[in-house]
């Protein structure tokens, strides 16, 4: 039978070595797994914030560019 594998807590101020009961735990206490939890929440959240931002201003843009064009078509071919 093969020896649990140590690792290293992600928390960014623990770094303990641990041997994890899971394959997927990245932390050695649940104090540390509910800090890494807020952390990478925090990340996604404000990932998601960004790219509802640059959705807007892309739409922006497009309407912009429309009444751009708009704009251009108005004007008569005497005035280039």
């Amino acid at each position: 039978m093969a020896k649990p594998a140590r690792r290293r807590c992600k928390n960014g101020e623990c770094r303990e070595w641990f041997h994890p009961a899971f394959a997927n735990q990245w932390w050695c206490s649940p104090e540390c797994g509910t800090k890494i939890a807020l952390e990478r929440r925090s990340k996604e959240r404000e990932k998601a914030e960004k790219a509802a931002e640059k959705k807007l201003r892309r739409e922006e843009q497009k309407q912009k560019d429309k009444l751009k064009i708009r704009k251009l078509a108005l004007k008569p071919r005497s005035y280039w």
